[in-house]
């Protein structure tokens, strides 16, 4: 990380996708190793609905929370990416929890591992960026 990197958003968002990335794929191979397929579905489901909304909101900053944009847009966008956001997150886990409860336990998991994931990503970045002046 260079002396800058800690100012720039858009790189802290990509590295914790990648991290997230990293560990949805590593808890899946995991639990299809173990022999635990239903379990390592709900993992890679859990895991990729969480990626994918980090995703979403990454474009979502990246686009809107910018000086030439309005004022209050950024704050719209993400409102209305709610409205579209958690009808689908209840339809994903309707999904999985109809697969069985170790599906269900795979998603909480995944879900959970990601986030642990994103966190560490930043408190390493906060580090580094602290270390780096």
């Amino acid at each position: 990380m260079t002396k800058g990197d800690h100012h720039d958003p858009a790189l802290f968002w990509k590295r914790g996708n990648n991290a997230m990335a990293g560990m949805g794929l590593l808890g899946v191979a995991v639990l299809w190793m173990m022999g635990h397929t239903t379990m390592g579905i709900g993992y890679g489901v859990g895991a990729g609905t969480i990626y994918l909304i980090i995703a979403l909101y990454r474009r979502i900053a990246r686009s809107y929370a910018r000086p030439h944009v309005a004022p209050g847009v950024f704050q719209r966008i993400l409102l209305l990416g709610g409205i579209v956001k958690y009808p689908l997150l209840l339809f994903i886990v309707f999904g999985v929890t109809r697969l069985g409860e170790p599906a269900a336990l795979g998603f909480v998991i995944g879900v959970s591992f990601c986030l642990i994931a994103l966190g560490t990503t930043a408190v390493l970045g906060e580090k580094a960026a602290k270390k780096a002046g």
